[in-house]
C-alpha cells in the first residue's frame, strides 16, 4: 500500500507541474509608445499648447514625467496629466521659435519605468495666452436704497 500512495502522489505532483506548464501566461510586456502629439521631428506653426504621448496600454501616475526643453530651457508648465493610456503635459503659452526635445518616462502597469525622448521644431513662437484673467475684477459700486414715501 505504501507504493501505490507513493505513485498517487507522483502522479498528482507530475499533474499540478505540467498545469503550471500549460497555464502559466506570459510575463506582461512593458507599455511601448505609439504615438506622440506633434510628431516626433514633426515642423509645426507655433509650439503647441501642450505634448500629448498616447502608449499601448495605460500607464500608472508613480514616476510619470515629461520634460519639455526649448531654445530658452524648459517650457511645461504643472504636472502632466495621465488618463488611462495618455499622457497630456501643458506647455507654457508664448513659447519660442526653434528646436525642442521631448523627455518623458512612465511608468508601466507592471511596475516598470520606461522612457525615451523625441524632437519636434516650432517654425515661429507661440502666441499669448487666450486663458481668462484670474485677476479679481472690480465690482459696481453699491447704490443706495431708494426711500419710499409712506401715505398716512
Amino acid at each position: 500500500m505504501g507504493w501505490r500512495l507513493l505513485a498517487a502522489t507522483l502522479a498528482t505532483a507530475v499533474l499540478a507541474l505540467a498545469g503550471l506548464v500549460i497555464g502559466a501566461s506570459p510575463a506582461s510586456a512593458h507599455n511601448v509608445l505609439k504615438s506622440t502629439s506633434p510628431a516626433d521631428g514633426k515642423k509645426v506653426a507655433r509650439p503647441p499648447s501642450s505634448v500629448v504621448l498616447t502608449f499601448d496600454e495605460p500607464a500608472i501616475a508613480l514616476g510619470t514625467k515629461l520634460v519639455i526643453t526649448g531654445p530658452e530651457g524648459p517650457v511645461q508648465i504643472g504636472k502632466p496629466s495621465l488618463v488611462d493610456n495618455t499622457v497630456t503635459q501643458d506647455l507654457q503659452p508664448g513659447s519660442p521659435a526653434g528646436a525642442y526635445t521631448v523627455d518623458w518616462r512612465v511608468t508601466s502597469a507592471d511596475g516598470h519605468p520606461i522612457s525615451g525622448s523625441f524632437t519636434f521644431t516650432a517654425v515661429a513662437a507661440g502666441g499669448p495666452s487666450t486663458a481668462p484673467s484670474l485677476a479679481p475684477q472690480p465690482s459696481p459700486a453699491p447704490t443706495a436704497p431708494t426711500a419710499r414715501g409712506s401715505s398716512g
